[in-house]
């Protein structure tokens, strides 16, 4: 069994989702200039923007508008080592579980918002269990969505 790094994650996705609440906009270099991504070299295909993985993580990305290509939406990654839901649910509150879709086969946590005082936006916090579940409750992904001020992002 792999040793539990849930502390270590949580400690970094706790910081990302605040320093995507706390940027000035959500324009892509802004957002990643504060959450310390390297966007040197990522590759678009079609609204994502895949990133060299931080550590931490196997696979990064920004997800970005449609109709603003620039205006990030929110951020994906697939995480490394052993990172267990209730290490989530300490930091973030009790999550509920998402509906199902039609082609998702564990389940998806969704977590009251992020929003630090005077912040600009908010950042929900989604996690999405891996394959051995229910046998471990253990996240294989997390989603930071932006829940953005029209007023600030445009």
């Amino acid at each position: 069994m792999d040793t539990d790094t849930s502390t270590d994650h949580i400690d970094f996705i706790d910081r990302w989702a605040r320093a995507m609440c706390q940027a000035e906009t959500a324009h892509t270099n802004e957002l990643s200039r504060a959450m310390g991504i390297d966007i040197t070299g990522a590759t678009r295909i079609g609204c994502q923007l895949i990133c060299a993985p931080p550590a931490g993580t196997e696979e990064f990305e920004f997800v970005l508008d449609l109709d603003r290509e620039d205006v990030v939406v929110f951020v994906e990654f697939t995480l490394t080592g052993r990172v267990l839901l209730d290490a989530f649910h300490a930091r973030f509150g009790v999550g509920r579980e998402s509906m199902p879709g039609p082609h998702q086969l564990t389940p998806t946590y969704i977590f009251d918002p992020v929003w630090p005082t005077g912040a600009p936006r908010a950042c929900a916090v989604l996690a999405d269990l891996a394959d051995d579940w229910p046998r471990e409750e253990r996240v294989r992904s997390v989603t930071l969505y932006l829940r953005r001020q029209p007023s600030v992002d445009e």
